[in-house]
């Protein structure tokens, strides 16, 4: 929950998608942390592996305990090596075709603006 690593823990994750685009938008860290917003989307095509990165989520509590939204910053970047070494041990096939394809955090909550489209003559 507060970001320390587990003795025995996990790390990383998989799943199957169907081809599309995805907005994460709740994130659920045990019982007692969960958070609503428009942290980062991402793109998943047809029979495509990837690795969309680690979404990094600061966050600050609201002054209503109980009322746990989003109020800080996102951003996205490498998995931790722990991670690497998890998903590569429990999909050792899989996991080293993934594509680097990171997701896209939110322009608002990452402190980065988006580009605008150059304009061509």
């Amino acid at each position: 929950m507060l970001g320390f690593p587990v003795e025995n823990g996990t790390y990383g994750g998989a799943a199957l998608l169907a081809p599309g685009t995805y907005a994460v938008s709740y994130v659920n860290c045990s019982q007692y942390l969960n958070l609503k917003g428009d942290f980062a989307r991402f793109r998943v095509g047809p029979d495509e592996i990837v690795n969309l990165g680690s979404l990094v989520i600061d966050f600050t509590r609201s002054p209503q305990f109980l009322q746990r939204t989003f109020t800080s910053r996102t951003k996205v970047e490498d998995l931790s090596e722990k991670a690497k070494a998890s998903l590569t041990e429990r999909s050792p096939v899989i996991f080293p075709k993934a594509t680097k394809r990171y997701m896209t955090p939110n322009p608002a909550t990452s402190g980065s603006q988006a580009r605008a489209p150059e304009k061509r003559n």
